[in-house]
């Protein structure tokens, strides 16, 4: 049997593909609701207070004199000390998977986002000397088809699901490696892409349609946002069944099931 018969052996569907994806916005909706929130008001105080104008160019200045470091500290900062307050301050806080110590697991994700900053930031510029800075429309298009139909997919989560798949299996090598094959990582980047194109497409579009000082800031909210639901599907994949419900909250939820 062909690599790709073997695939999709078992059946292909959509629906399926996007029950991790469901259960993670579901739990997480409220802490979602407050950092959108907080990204559109940082867009609106952008445009009516000169002060918030003022310290999003510093800290665009602050990126570019940081380096590489700065944008690791600012990533981690985005994808871990964010949505973990947002968690607390809304109840929905989780104990570090297989009964790790919870500074160990948090460390290990700060890792994964450092390393995440460093790729996403050299792509952009490799997309601004490619293809310009302008934001007309062609110019946008072509950097989210790009961005999100060959960079994500090739790249940026097979990363991700990689490192976790190292970190689920107790971040050894030799199981990691015997675990690893092309159909787990195509399956899990797909269970990751379909509800990161729904999220990212026109996220994406919105940040490269604003002023250059503002990008920045709002991509670090856009990117706690998605934080929360990432990190929920990554940790879904250890027990399919068991943590789809414990997302849910419920084993008998409607959501669950309906898509038992």
């Amino acid at each position: 049997m062909s690599r790709k018969a073997d695939l999709f052996a078992g059946g292909f569907s959509f629906r399926e593909q996007l029950i991790p994806g469901f259960l993670a916005v579901k739990r997480f909706l409220l802490p979602i609701i407050i950092l959108q929130i907080c990204a559109v008001s940082l867009v609106v105080a952008y445009y009516t207070f000169p002060t918030i104008q003022n310290f999003c160019t510093q800290l665009g200045e602050f990126k570019v004199a940081g380096g590489l470091p700065f944008v690791a500290l600012s990533t981690i900062v985005a994808g871990v000390l964010i949505p973990e307050c947002a968690k607390l301050i809304t109840g929905r806080w989780e104990a570090a998977p297989n009964g790790e110590a919870y500074g160990i697991y948090l460390f290990w994700v700060s890792v994964f986002f450092a390393g995440s900053g460093f790729i996403v930031d050299s792509f952009y510029k490799i997309q601004n000397l490619v293809f310009g800075t302008n934001s007309d429309f062609a110019v946008l298009f072509t950097k989210i088809m790009v961005d999100q139909f060959v960079f994500t997919p090739i790249i940026g989560q097979t990363y991700g699901v990689l490192f976790f798949l190292w970190m689920e299996q107790g971040r050894s090598f030799k199981r990691w490696l015997a675990k690893l094959s092309f159909r787990v990582v195509f399956d899990r980047i797909i269970k990751i892409c379909l509800p990161g194109w729904i999220y990212w497409i026109p996220m994406v579009g919105c940040i490269y349609s604003l002023p250059p000082s503002l990008q920045f800031p709002f991509f670090l909210l856009a990117l706690a946002c998605w934080s929360l639901v990432f990190i929920a599907i990554v940790r879904s994949f250890n027990c399919p069944i068991s943590c789809h419900a414990q997302l849910g909250q419920n084993k008998n939820s409607q959501l669950a099931a309906t898509y038992k």
